[in-house]
């Protein structure tokens, strides 16, 4: 088929913005569904946020001019005035050597096509799927934590008083949901994701973290309850242990209900899910949690100890149906070779988000590393479609063993 091609009135080497991205990519942006948004600082790399997804977009250059061409071409069909198949071998076409018969089945109509040429470019955005961005999210949530009714005043659905109260400066300060989404470069199903993994707190229509104190203190309670009142963890009274805590300590329901909630089975589960889990009668409890919470209070009283000390201590303060495990130290604390095997704390939701100044820190804190031991520490920053060894070894070298194990160093300067 003859195409034309032809530059159009209205040619343009500016109008246009070309993007490469993958089809499951392009079936997300296509949703439609009013989420879709840009978001990025000045010294930022912009990113595509979607109702699901994050996307990096960066330009690349082409040494190619890409021509852009109209999606609704001039078509012109003309009649065949020439042989377009062969004729068919009968007496009459061999008596005229000018006929000839055309056979129905192959015969087409010539298409001339001319398409018009209606910008050029020698760019495009490439869309690459990134891990969320959360930048300062942390340090918003902890920056006014809630510590109590006597401390922050009344929960902030009731509260009335006065402008100048301290619950009121305080509702002030916390981040509401349109503040926490506009520090960050990810969509609102991550941002959400990333409220549950760091325990938010919602007040009213602003979010924060419990006061650690306040929090460990709730947390105490609920398990004294667990032993003395012989509750099972997969079927914890809501109602029952809410009223206890609020009337014999007189903690706020809402922490209360809380805690339950960051500590149970729906600690990870989807955000509605999760906002309505402690409306029903009964809750289960994620013993890891528990074990969790422990040890992450125990490494806040002292940052090193003893690995047995440790393990003695970290049993004794759990009910005795819950049985402490390695992993559950993942990103609280590693084991290291200081004079005897120590824990040594090390809080992964402290480090920083930049990947160099990351693996910077986790080498000054131990030089040699084992892949399971880097992992808890890597979660957050894996990109997708990356796997944790290849991101290790963007920043570090292997070393293997005579042994044939492997480990993982700083790279040399």
């Amino acid at each position: 088929m003859p195409i034309s091609l032809v530059f159009a009135d209205h040619f343009t080497d500016a109008s246009y913005k070309l993007f490469e991205m993958e089809e499951s990519v392009l079936q997300e942006l296509l949703k439609n569904d009013g989420s879709m948004s840009i978001k990025g600082g000045v010294l930022d790399e912009a990113v595509l946020c979607t109702a699901e997804q994050s996307f990096v977009m960066r330009l690349a250059d082409s040494s190619n001019s890409l021509l852009l061409l109209d999606t609704s071409p001039d078509v012109m069909t003309k009649a065949a005035e020439h042989k377009v198949a062969e004729p068919r071998d009968t007496a009459e076409s061999r008596k005229d050597e000018n006929v000839h018969t055309l056979d129905p089945d192959a015969a087409q109509a010539i298409v001339a096509t001319e398409m018009k040429i209606s910008a050029r470019v020698q760019e495009h955005f490439e869309m690459i799927q990134c891990s969320p961005r959360i930048g300062c999210i942390g340090e918003m949530l902890r920056a006014c934590p809630y510590a109590g009714e006597n401390s922050d005043g009344a929960p902030m659905a009731s509260e009335g008083a006065g402008e100048g109260n301290s619950a009121q400066v305080a509702h002030k300060m916390r981040p509401s949901m349109e503040n926490l989404e506009g520090a960050c470069q990810c969509s609102i199903a991550e941002l959400r994701r990333t409220l549950q993994s760091k325990r938010a707190f919602p007040i009213g229509d602003r979010w924060c973290t419990l006061e650690e104190k306040y929090e460990q203190d709730i947390i105490d309670c609920i398990m004294a309850l667990l032993v003395e009142r012989e509750w099972r963890l997969d079927a914890l009274p809501i109602s029952e242990c809410v009223n206890a805590l609020t009337e014999q300590h007189k903690f706020n329901g809402d922490a209360v209900r809380h805690c339950l909630r960051t500590h149970s089975v729906f600690r990870s589960a989807p955000w509605l899910e999760w906002i309505s889990c402690t409306s029903a009668e009964h809750i289960a409890i994620d013993e890891r949690m528990l074990a969790q919470f422990r040890a992450r209070t125990l490494l806040m009283q002292s940052t090193i100890w003893p690995e047995d000390v440790f393990l003695e201590h970290w049993q004794e303060s759990l009910p005795s149906v819950i049985n402490p495990e390695a992993s559950d130290l993942a990103g609280l604390a590693v084991i290291v070779d200081e004079h005897g095997p120590k824990v040594k704390a090390l809080f992964a939701e402290g480090l920083s988000s930049a990947p160099l100044v990351r693996f910077a820190t986790l080498f000054k804190f131990k030089p040699s590393w084992s892949l399971i031991e880097l992992v808890p520490y890597l979660n957050d920053i894996l990109e997708p479609g990356c796997t944790e060894e290849q991101l290790v070894l963007q920043h570090a070298r292997s070393v293997v063993a005579n042994d044939g194990s492997r480990s993982y160093v700083k790279r040399a300067p």
